[in-house]
């Protein structure tokens, strides 16, 4: 072709526009989604760019891109060459997702070494704005052991609740948790974290959010072999606050505590005062309004194991959010457990109601 011919079948100008116009959104966007990724959520500033949805950026970009190529096309300018790395950077982002951040490989790596029974069943749920759940039946749906409910919404059944849950049923009411298990609740406590996050929905700068831990241990030496010690974190969902901040606060709150501590000791409860600290965590459950992943969850849980990504085929695998619970986008309620424990089975499970959908964990020991 003459360069003349050339000339002629180049873009015109606005052409080129609507081209970049489109295109370097798509561009822009994947950026911010890497930057994410690579800093996660170390500084306040970055927590902004991790919290960009994978699968947003997949679809907004692949979007983007798709109507680039059809500009490309519809012009033939070798002006818009530029964009033909775009479908190659967006199968590399997708298979990211696909293997990695939905844990594709370990759906297929769990097929061939299986996965164990789970010899003990946690239901987890931060019941906000719920009314009156039918808490029994979600027991039975799921052949709980223990349940764990932060903020008990009014209404509920308990007598019904430690029916279903037999005879032997124990309780403990600390912090905004109410606990009921099959086995005993030997001891627990609980701790305000100190903060001032913005409360949802309140225009009262009085009104804080300080955040709340606790733990209980149950004896579930019949089931693991020894009694165990679960953390439940409830941490403000205000975004202004620094993740890495909040996990600071949080961890050095959790380890100053000093009591009381409740001791059930046969049919008596007394309050002791302890050295320092929760006992050491065998699981932490909880809403910690931190996505997964986040590198400030480490500040608080350590070197433990994200119950999702222990769980492989048990429920492990795919695309996995808690927040909001119609179309949940993130998984901000997560579990972990410690070494001596595995992950036989993980779900996340419309409750129906309330804005937070229910972690069900179940547990074995870790041969």
């Amino acid at each position: 072709m003459s360069r003349s011919g050339a000339i002629a079948n180049a873009p015109s100008l606005p052409a080129r526009a609507a081209f970049a116009a489109v295109a370097a959104p798509g561009w822009i966007l994947l950026a911010c989604w890497a930057a994410g990724r690579l800093l996660s959520d170390r500084w306040a500033w970055s927590q902004w760019l991790f919290w960009i949805p994978t699968l947003a950026a997949v679809v907004l970009a692949g979007t983007l891109f798709a109507l680039a190529g059809v500009i490309r096309r519809a012009t033939r300018g070798s002006a818009t060459r530029r964009l033909r790395p775009a479908p190659l950077v967006w199968i590399a982002v997708l298979l990211w997702m696909i293997l990695w951040e939905w844990r594709g490989w370990a759906w297929a790596a769990a097929m061939v070494v299986g996965r164990p029974e789970p010899a003990l069943t946690l239901i987890a749920w931060n019941a906000s704005n719920a009314r009156a759940p039918d808490l029994s039946a979600m027991i039975d749906a799921h052949r709980a052991d223990v349940l764990i409910l932060s903020n008990p919404p009014p209404g509920v059944s308990w007598p019904g609740v430690v029916r279903t849950l037999g005879p032997d049923a124990s309780t403990a009411r600390f912090g905004r948790a109410m606990v009921v298990s099959r086995d005993e609740i030997m001891r627990w406590g609980s701790v305000s974290l100190g903060m001032r996050g913005r409360m949802d929905g309140s225009r009262d700068s009085a009104w804080r959010d300080q955040g709340w831990a606790g733990f209980f241990e149950i004896d579930t030496t019949a089931r693991l072999g020894r009694p165990i010690v679960v953390w439940i974190i409830d941490l403000p969902s205000d975004i202004a606050i620094s993740r890495v901040a909040m996990t600071l606060l949080a961890a050095e709150a959790i380890h100053a505590w000093t009591g009381p501590m409740s001791v059930r000791t046969g049919g008596s409860i007394t309050q002791e005062m302890v050295a320092a600290g929760f006992p050491e965590p065998d699981v932490i459950v909880g809403d910690f309004n931190i996505p997964r992943g986040s590198w400030s969850l480490r500040l608080l849980t350590g070197p433990m194991r994200n119950a999702w990504s222990d769980a492989g085929t048990g429920g492990g695998v795919g695309p996995m959010g808690s927040w909001p619970r119609r179309w949940p986008i993130y998984h901000l309620d997560q579990a972990f457990l410690g070494r001596d424990l595995r992950s036989a089975s993980y779900q996340l499970v419309d409750p129906g109601q309330g804005r937070h959908r229910v972690q069900v964990l179940g547990i074995a020991p870790r041969k």
